[in-house]
Formats: structure tokens, C-alpha cells, sequence
């Protein structure tokens, strides 16, 4: 017997009788079963997902952290108290001080300190630059400056506070007197401020906030002409470029930071898809807004009419405002309950429910069913490998799956 004709007869079976009973021998059937980079019988006790060929990890009888390889070859060996991911070939590390608290500093991939462990707080490298504080001021808030690879600082930022920003598109966000504005990466003043609201750059644009006078809209043309005359104030919606040029404005009532070179937007109630452009790509026709795009794909989840949704599906867009594919919410194999915001590596990251059964696993862009529900959790796919959490609380990391 085929194994196309064994998956037939399993599904006829669940028809026909109990699908909770069916669970596990349907996904036998019909999905592949992980290939372990990292078993869960393991030594690790904590242990981050794969960045950059590193993962941080503790060990049984180990409270620091240090980085294992693909191969599990600890390749720098636990002697942080913090130990972050790497990026752009650089981790951020800490150890305690009991006089001072943490002191972070940076190593490479070699284990190597390229930066001292003297900061009292420190971030991800991005684009080159990263915010590092040296301590507080005297309201209790962290004063941040930006430093290079090498540990040369490019600026001192004159915002404060617990989250310092990150560079995008070469623009920072900064704050002066109430009004935003932004600076490159040595801290000079390329767009003066002047705005009132104001986001971070992404995707080479960014979305600034103009206050106009509004009048609303009525249906009835007796309350239209005696309400004409009466205005509020509201904000409009200008998308710049990186020298502070206007590309266009919308009086959209929402508009997220662009990804992939399209936003989500929202209009009367209803979403949709525009691009850099300020062209609608997409109609505003969903009551859920989409996630915002990552590796060209949108999710957004259409609901049913069926008690618990059981008829809702998830439409995944791509940046031309097509729908690539519909997936039911309730399959053969169960009904997808929750899941991560993007397909990573062609995956999406899902918890599906069947019966009494319930676990995440991973389906494709058309909703097939990849690696079987058979996780606690299970994160975003990277570099071909992906961390996950057993039913009995066993972390572990998977390879990518040959997809069918």
C-alpha cells in the first residue's frame, strides 16, 4: 500500500469515527519528523536559538553561560552572567559586579573581548554602531551613547531612558524640546526637529505625524450642512526619505512602519496594503489587522461564522497585495490556535489543537503540515535550525525539513 493510499484510508477513518484518535497516527502520516541538530537529552538548561552559527547556553552544574556551535562544540566556554545573541559578529556580554552591578562588554566569535565589560547597560549591534550607557543620570535614567566596532564612541545621545533606539536606514531617532528629528551615525543633525509624533526609519522611509484640521463625515446631507463649519484637530500621515523630503501624505486613520516596501494600513474601520509609493496595492478590506511583512510574506486571519472560528482561515499575502494562499484554521490534522508573526525559512511557527491534543509544530506558505504538533513551544527558523521546547519541558534544536 501507497503511502498516499495509507493517509487516505487514515483520513476516512477520522471521518467516519474520532479525529482526537487519529491525531498522532494522521501526523505520523502526513508530516516528517524533526532531525535533531540538539536531542533533548541534553545537558543544557537554558539555551537560545542559533544566531550567526552561536547559541548561548547553562549547563547541569553550570550557572554561567557560554556559546555552543551547530555541532554542540562549546566554542566559548560559560563564564558570563548575561550572554546575548551575536550580531554582526559581536555578542554582548556581562558579568556581575557586587560593587557595580553588570558590566557588559563585547566578544567575538572566538570568544575573544574586542570591547572591555565596563558599561552598566548594552545593546545589539546594528549597522555598524551600538548603545552603550555608562550609568544614570540623576532622575534614575540611563544616558546612552553610540560606539563603533572598535569601541570608539560616535555620540553622545541626548535622549534618555530605558530603550536608547536603534539605527535604521543611517537615521536615528532623537527628541528635543518635545519635537523629533534625526541624526546619522556620528550624531549630526540631518533632519531638524520638528515633528510632533514621529517613528523610527524603516525600510529607507519614515513616518512622521502633521496635526490638520478635519471635518467629519456625515451620511446625511441636513447634519453634513449644519456640522460643515465645525473642525477638530487630527493627525495626518507623511512618509519622508532619509534627507527629510516628503515622498507623500494620506490621511489614513493607521499606517505601520513599511517592511519589504509595504505597509499595513487601516482606513474606515478595515485593512489593507500600501507601498512606498503611497499606492494602494490592497484595498482595506480585512477586520484583522495583518502582520507587518517579513521575507516578503503577510499573514492576516480572516474570521468564520462557526462557533470557536472553526471556519476562520489565514490569507497569506505577498508585497504585490496578492493572497499567495488560503489556510483553513481547523484542518485534517487540528485547528491552528496560535502561531509566531512570520514564515521564516518558508516555516511558520503554529499551535494546533486537536481534541484533548495540543502542540506547535510548523506548516508552509500553503498550509501543509511540515513537522508534526509535537512541541510546548517552537521559535522562528534560522540559519536552517530552529529551537524548541518539548512536551515534558526538554529544551532542543531542530533542522529546517526538506519541504514536501
Amino acid at each position: 500500500m501507497s503511502r498516499h493510499q495509507r493517509l487516505y484510508n487514515t483520513l476516512r477513518i477520522c471521518q467516519l469515527f474520532w479525529l482526537p484518535l487519529c491525531f498522532i497516527q494522521y501526523n505520523t502520516l502526513s508530516a516528517q519528523e524533526p532531525d535533531y541538530a540538539i536531542p533533548p537529552e541534553n545537558e543544557y538548561t537554558s539555551l537560545s536559538g542559533f544566531y550567526e552559527g552561536r547559541a548561548a547556553f547553562s549547563a547541569r552544574g553550570i550557572i554561567l553561560n557560554g556559546y555552543i556551535d551547530a555541532e554542540q562544540n562549546r566554542v566559548i566556554a560559560p563564564e558570563f552572567d548575561k550572554a546575548n545573541a551575536f550580531r554582526e559578529g559581536l555578542a554582548a556580554v556581562a558579568v556581575w559586579d557586587s560593587a557595580n552591578g553588570y558590566k557588559y562588554g563585547y566578544i567575538d566569535k572566538q570568544g575573544n573581548t574586542t570591547i572591555p565589560l565596563m558599561y552598566s547597560e548594552a545593546r545589539d549591534f546594528s549597522n555598524g554602531m551600538a548603545a552603550v550607557s555608562e550609568g544614570k543620570d540623576k532622575s534614575g535614567r540611563y544616558k546612552w551613547m553610540y560606539i563603533d566596532k572598535n569601541g570608539q564612541v560616535l555620540f553622545h545621545s541626548p535622549y534618555t531612558g530605558d530603550d536608547p533606539g536603534s539605527l535604521n536606514s543611517g537615521r536615528l531617532l532623537v527628541w528635543e524640546n518635545g519635537l523629533a528629528g534625526y541624526v546619522d551615525r556620528s550624531g549630526n543633525r540631518k533632519i531638524p526637529p520638528q515633528y510632533e509624533r514621529a517613528f523610527d526609519f524603516s525600510d529607507g522611509v519614515a513616518i512622521v505625524k502633521a496635526k490638520v484640521k478635519k471635518k467629519r463625515k456625515y451620511k446625511s446631507d441636513l447634519v453634513r450642512k449644519l456640522a460643515e463649519k465645525l473642525e477638530y484637530d487630527a493627525y495626518e500621515y507623511n512618509v519622508i526619505d532619509t534627507l527629510g523630503h516628503m515622498l507623500f501624505k494620506t490621511d489614513v486613520s493607521n499606517l505601520n512602519n513599511f517592511n519589504d516596501g509595504v505597509a499595513v494600513y487601516m482606513e474606515d474601520g478595515k485593512w489593507g496594503l500600501m507601498n512606498k509609493k503611497g499606492k494602494v496595492i490592497l484595498k482595506a478590506r480585512y477586520h484583522q489587522q495583518p502582520y507587518d511583512f517579513k521575507n516578503g510574506l503577510s499573514l492576516v486571519q480572516v474570521n468564520g461564522e462557526e462557533q470557536d472560528n472553526k471556519d476562520g482561515s489565514i490569507h497569506v499575502l505577498n508585497t504585490s497585495g496578492e493572497v499567495v494562499s488560503v489556510i483553513p484554521l481547523c484542518n485534517d490534522y487540528g485547528c491552528i490556535y496560535d502561531s509566531r508573526y512570520g514564515f521564516y525559512e518558508g516555516l511558520l511557527a503554529v499551535r494546533i489543537v486537536s481534541g484533548k491534543e495540543s502542540g506547535w509544530g510548523y506548516i508552509d506558505i500553503y498550509g501543509n503540515l511540515q513537522v508534526s504538533p509535537q512541541f510546548s513551544e517552537a521559535f522562528d527558523f534560522a540559519g536552517g535550525l530552529a529551537l524548541v521546547k518539548t512536551l515534558k519541558g526538554k529544551l532542543a534544536v531542530i533542522k529546517k525539513p526538506l519541504l514536501k
